[in-house]
């Protein structure tokens, strides 16, 4: 299994070495899915924990070609667009990605001043939210005695609490965007960039990870491609910082977990037991894909789906008598929710990665058609963000990117609060450009445009 790290670290390594000698594009949607799947996987299979072991061929199938669909789909995409007839590009926006490449303001057509009036909008009621989802459990989870508890409790007070809390990093995100509208004061005096540190503050007291990933993701691709390409140094200084926050965030959540994870040691001890924790969250994404594609005496871990998985979160948006038309499915259909208790290979450690909800659904033909069509997907709206980087179109790129970098941990689109904030965040970019403000509005064509077809 170190051969594999090595190979899995040496494709990580060779994208970086590709990124800064050839000055391309890091956050381009092959170069985001490689890097982070190779770099998990190197770290997976250093086999740190006696629970990873060695994938099964079966995997390898799964696993190998979902990812070889995926990037065809983004293959044939970047193909289609070669052939797009008289294709610009705007200036700033220029490819290859120079030493000292500015992407430019974005446009300035947006009517910034209703974004930052929707921001505050949902400002309020995620501190709502927050406040009430407290007082229903008593306390808040940085505060709590039992982190890990408070956690899962905050998030079962009512449906409505559950989802303005969860959008803290979306919420942080409509700032950060704001912090480079046109005509903007400096830093110091600028409006969005303090609401958006407030909104971190206050959303760090909940330890919700998966929001604070979020908005790090989507504003790291949403600098790069509109404002200006960010070097691998000054990645690589961010992702150290990031992990350095990480590990704080991750022990204040495991300190009542201290006998399972060996932490009640000496305080020399500590920092080398602490460390263990990030590999673990990495891999066992890994070691449970494996189990549960490969279950003993050829029993399939979970009941077949048929394609409910992969939308459980429209259906968890239906509300009906007694809660969602998705718990209502899981229920009737005795499927598993957020939790995967059918493959969690050690228990509390039960995220997985994107192909288990697509083979549940579909088999393995769905393990590799459906990577595909997201793909191609995916790589249309690159193209088009490049041609017309508009608002819409970079926070639209910024938001999918997430899916596909952390798709090795989890399937974020099955997430209800995801699709939600997809919807959100479309919402306010289309508003934006419709109701008009004192500036000049651009052409709606530009909002969202639909690609021309190939010998239009």
């Amino acid at each position: 299994m170190i051969t594999l790290s090595v190979i899995s670290l040496l494709v990580a390594a060779l994208i970086i070495v590709e990124v800064t000698v050839r000055r391309s594009d890091f956050f381009s949607p092959g170069r985001i899915y490689l890097f982070l799947h190779a770099l998990t996987m190197g770290i997976a299979f250093l086999s740190l924990d006696k629970a990873m072991t060695p994938f099964q061929p079966f995997t390898w199938l799964v696993y190998l070609g979902s990812g070889a669909a995926y990037l065809l789909g983004v293959w044939i995409a970047w193909s289609m667009g070669k052939l797009y007839p008289h294709e610009v590009r705007p200036v700033g926006i220029d490819a290859p990605y120079g030493k000292n490449d500015t992407r430019g303001t974005i446009d300035s057509g947006y009517n910034w001043t209703l974004h930052l009036k929707l921001a505050m909008i949902f400002f309020l009621l995620f501190v709502a939210a927050l406040t009430f989802a407290s007082l229903g459990i008593g306390t808040l989870p940085i505060l709590a005695k039992d982190k890990a508890m408070a956690i899962r409790n905050i998030f079962k007070v009512n449906i409505f609490s559950s989802i303005g809390l969860s959008y803290g990093g979306m919420v942080a995100v409509l700032f950060f965007m704001a912090i480079f509208r046109p005509r903007r004061r400096r830093l110091w005096f600028n409006l969005a960039f303090w609401m958006m540190l407030v909104t971190l503050g206050i959303y760090i007291t909940a330890l919700s990870r998966s929001g604070l990933v979020f908005f790090t993701l989507f504003a790291l691709v949403y600098y790069h491609q509109a404002v200006r390409r960010l070097s691998i140094p000054k990645l690589s200084i961010f992702f150290l910082v990031s992990f350095s926050l990480f590990l704080g965030t991750a022990y204040l959540k495991l300190t009542n977990f201290q006998k399972q994870y060996g932490l009640n040691v000496k305080p020399a001890q500590l920092m080398v037991k602490l460390l263990n924790i990030p590999y673990i969250y990495v891999a066992n994404n890994f070691w449970n894909l494996d189990y549960a594609l490969n279950p003993e005496v050829y029993h399939e871990r979970h009941p077949a789906t048929y394609g409910f998985t992969t939308v459980s979160g429209i259906f968890d948006m239906l509300l009906v008598p007694g809660g969602s038309a998705g718990s209502a499915i899981r229920d009737a259909g005795g499927y598993d929710d957020q939790f995967q208790e059918h493959v969690v290979k050690v228990k509390g450690l039960n995220t997985v990665g994107y192909q288990w909800g697509l083979y549940k659904d579909f088999g393995l033909p769905g393990t590799l058609l459906c990577p595909f069509a997201f793909g191609l997907l995916f790589g249309l709206v690159y193209g088009q963000m490049r041609r017309s980087p508009t608002v819409a179109n970079t926070a639209l790129y910024a938001y999918l990117s997430y899916f596909v970098g952390m798709s090795w941990f989890l399937a974020f689109w099955e997430s209800m609060i995801y699709i939600y904030g997809l919807m959100f965040v479309s919402a306010i970019c289309y508003l934006g450009y419709r109701i008009k403000s004192g500036i000049r509005a651009i052409e709606p064509d530009s909002v969202f445009p639909i690609p021309a077809v190939p010998g239009e």
